[in-house]
């Protein structure tokens, strides 16, 4: 019965090609990193955004579904988010790709992304 529901449910979603909005919503809890650390310092906190249980198991269904269609759209050198890809490995590409524009005289141009405080802050 409750799977069925979801399914009805899920199906709705994708044939009126829009995620409801309580499936985009969700509440942003703070959480201490621990030990040692200052709790009166915000930067001794991570937040983390709880969604409802449906949405994420839409999104679960969705991320296994659409993997296969899109692994080989990204480059080799795409680390975040490339299974078996630590950032060891992305510092190695980057350092291995600066190293060898240099070596040819030629540019380069890196863009990095500071996930650690990208999301930190809402604007409502």
């Amino acid at each position: 019965m409750l799977v069925m529901s979801c399914v009805k449910i899920f199906r709705g979603i994708v044939q009126a090609e829009y995620i409801p909005y309580n499936f985009r919503k969700g509440v942003l809890v703070p959480i201490f990193k621990g030990q040692g650390k200052d709790p009166l310092k915000k930067d001794n906190y991570r937040g983390i955004t709880l969604m409802s249980t449906l949405s994420k198991l839409f999104e679960g269904i969705l991320l296994r579904r659409s993997d296969p269609l899109f692994i080989d759209k990204f480059s080799s050198l795409q680390g975040a988010g490339t299974k078996g890809c630590s950032s060891l490995h992305t510092s190695m590409l980057v350092q291995e790709t600066i190293a060898n524009n240099l070596e040819n005289m030629s540019d380069c141009y890196c863009t990095f992304l500071d996930t650690c405080n990208c999301f930190r802050y809402s604007v409502d």
